[in-house]
């Protein structure tokens, strides 16, 4: 997981995560309301929180996804999680996130949302990134809408006819 580069904004800062931010993921990601926006389980217990976060190293150490704790650049408090799967031989990301619910409407999920699309295309060479949410997440919904819409992305239904798509 330390292969991931630390990457800062003017109020964040999206670093590896460590196996000491379990009880910290377990409490946000434990509310009900990130968990129906996203394919993470509910209940989400500590023993959960400390698998996920080594499933997130097993799969950067692979180099087959990103993954960032999201943290505030004050005070270096995790507030989500954002990251990317990667299929290289696409030259493909495609992007995931949560916040904890107490950081929600700040803004902060648009910053580190930003700053990871533009890492996917300049330090990863990846020529397409895409970002599905559920119908039932809005919130999900208008940050992608906040990030626009290059020339070649589109907006459409996925497969699952529970989720929309966007793509950069």
């Amino acid at each position: 997981m330390d292969d991931c580069l630390t990457i800062r904004t003017d109020r964040l800062i999206l670093r590896p995560f460590h196996t000491a931010d379990a009880e910290v993921v377990q409490r946000l990601a434990g509310a009900k309301e990130v968990a129906v926006g996203t394919l993470l389980p509910y209940p989400f217990d500590l023993e959960t929180a400390a698998r996920w976060i080594e499933e997130q190293r097993e799969t950067v150490a692979a180099g087959k996804a990103v993954a960032y704790a999201v943290t505030l650049a004050g005070n270096r408090q995790l507030i989500g999680s954002i990251g990317m799967e990667i299929a290289r031989e696409h030259a493909l990301g495609r992007l995931t996130y949560w916040l904890g619910v107490p950081y929600w409407n700040q803004g902060y999920c648009t910053e580190a949302f930003r700053a990871l699309l533009d890492y996917g295309f300049t330090s990863l060479s990846l020529h397409r990134i895409y970002a599905p949410h559920f119908h039932n997440n809005p919130a999900s919904g208008r940050v992608l809408q906040k990030i626009g819409r290059p020339a070649k992305a589109a907006c459409a239904s996925s497969t699952d006819a529970s989720e929309r798509m966007w793509m950069w």
